[in-house]
């Protein structure tokens, strides 16, 4: 019964949530959240204030682009050996 009405008083609450981005030890940028439960109980965010992102070459987006799909592979299989 206490479980059901604290959930209930912590679906109420908002707050906002600071990420620091730090890059080679120096700070960058930061990012605003505003963080708050739905209807469904679920924890949803809402971006207030975002760094603006950095364009690159063509030669880094298929070096970032490679390192996506080796993540990926990495991810399935540790996936398969999970199971």
């Amino acid at each position: 019964m206490a479980l059901g009405t604290n959930a209930k008083q912590v679906a109420a609450y908002q707050w906002k949530q600071k990420t620091s981005i730090t890059r080679k030890g120096t700070p960058t940028a930061q990012r605003l959240d505003e963080v708050r439960f739905d209807a469904s109980g679920q924890m949803r965010r809402i971006t207030l204030v975002q760094p603006e992102e950095k364009t690159m070459g063509p030669l880094m987006a298929r070096k970032a682009a490679s390192a996506r799909e080796d993540v990926q592979e990495v991810m399935q299989l540790a996936g398969l050996y999970a199971n």
